[in-house]
């Protein structure tokens, strides 16, 4: 596991983890249900969910501009064994794989509380 963390960046996959850290902290706070007057259920529960979809959001983006790099380094290059192109996308889908998991964390714990509060 450490090895994949490695391969898909530490800046990338750095991020990624401190949105999906932030994101867990208020899912444990809501499953402690933290009320006062600066967070409520709901603006916790809101916040879960704006935050499960931004950290998927940064993993597509992250990919992307991988991706683009790779582009621009294989143009500059002309030609690259397939081989060596196809570990280069395996690579590139690891933070959306990461980012994909804290997102699918925090859309089920949204579900999770959806269920419990009726």
């Amino acid at each position: 596991m450490i090895e994949l963390y490695e391969m898909g960046g530490y800046f990338e996959m750095n991020i990624i983890s401190i949105v999906g850290g932030v994101m867990l902290f208020f899912i444990i706070m809501r499953t402690l249900k933290v009320d006062n007057k600066w967070l409520s259920l709901e603006r916790t529960q809101k916040i879960i969910r704006e935050l499960s979809v931004l950290v998927i959001i940064l993993g597509i983006l992250i990919q992307f501009l991988g991706l683009f790099s790779v582009m621009q380094a294989i143009e500059a290059v002309g030609s690259v064994p397939l081989d060596l192109l196809a570990g280069g996308f395996a690579v590139s889908l690891l933070p959306t794989l990461y980012s994909l998991l804290f997102s699918v964390i925090g859309r089920t714990s949204l579900v999770f509380f959806t269920i419990r509060n009726r």
